[in-house]
Parts: structure tokens; C-alpha cells; sequence
């Protein structure tokens, strides 16, 4: 699924607000992964998906600002399932979203969903899927720190 995004300064500007972001050079790093929902509930509600999307538990996101991402240029969003893997409760899916700015890969967020179902095929209790093993820790650089209070999702919405 592919969707051509602008930014709104306004509603950036809110988000930014919202979330204690400084608005700078540096996108908040799931501001575009926010914008894309709407592209990403598409890809879960496709009639060829063998996942329903009632009742999916969100599990994790890894998110890559690979380049500058200039808000003030249209996005070109692209959104697709992209690994499933076992997990002890049923499965773990993904689903990727790739920005392109000037045909220019720009971000990538991965959000992760389980699928809860009972079946022999899921791995066997006790096995862990550490998401965070495959984290690069070279060429990383700070952009800002994330802290949220515990209603900043209601408060937002």
C-alpha cells in the first residue's frame, strides 16, 4: 500500500506540543509512523490477510531515521507485511512502513503485532523472541530523549 503523505506544520506543531518534542531539524521519530496508521490498518483489513485485525495486541515498534527527513516535502509511504514469526502465544507479525523522500529512502518503522491463537505450531512456551538483538549500535546518534506520562495516549487522542 502506497500513500503520499504532507505534513501539516499545525498539526506537527500540536504533536510536538503534545508528546514535549523540541520541533527541529530532527522529526520525532514516530511522527510519521502515527501519520501512517490509517495506511497501515489498510494493509491489516486487506481481504487476502490471514490476520484478523480485532483483536491484535501491539507488541513493539523499531523505528530507523535512516536520512534527514524535511517535513516541508511530500512523503512517499509505503506500508506492507513484511516478517511472521512463532511466538508462545500464537503469532508475532510485522508490519513495515518505508518513507521515501525524492526517491530517497528517508525512515523505517517496523510495528510488531501478536496474534493470539492456540495451535502446535507456535514455538513452545518458555522460547523468547528478544526484538532487540538486532539492534545496530554503531553510526547511532542521540536526536532526543522520549518520555511519556501514563495518559499521554488518551490525552492525545
Amino acid at each position: 500500500y502506497t500513500k503520499t503523505l504532507n505534513v501539516d506544520n499545525v498539526h506537527y506543531a500540536s504533536f510536538c506540543q503534545e508528546v514535549d518534542w523540541q520541533a527541529n531539524e530532527h522529526v520525532h521519530p514516530l511522527y510519521l509512523q502515527m501519520l501512517s496508521l490509517p495506511l497501515q490498518m489498510q494493509c491489516l483489513l486487506d481481504k487476502q490477510s490471514p490476520f484478523p485485525l480485532l483483536g491484535l495486541i501491539h507488541a513493539a515498534n523499531k523505528v530507523s531515521v535512516i536520512d534527514h527527513c524535511d517535513l516541508s516535502e511530500p512523503f512517499e509511504c509505503r506500508v506492507r507485511f513484511h516478517d511472521v514469526r512463532p511466538h508462545n502465544r500464537g503469532w508475532e507479525v510485522d508490519v513495515m512502513l518505508e518513507a521515501l523522500q525524492a526517491g530517497n529512502l528517508v525512515y523505517r518503522a517496523i510495528s510488531s503485532y501478536l496474534v493470539k491463537v492456540k495451535a502446535v505450531h507456535v514455538a513452545p512456551l518458555g522460547a523468547k523472541n528478544d526484538l532487540h538483538d538486532d539492534c545496530e549500535l554503531e553510526n547511532r546518534a542521540l536526536i532526543g530523549e522520549i518520555s511519556a506520562s501514563a495518559n499521554r495516549g488518551r490525552r492525545y487522542a
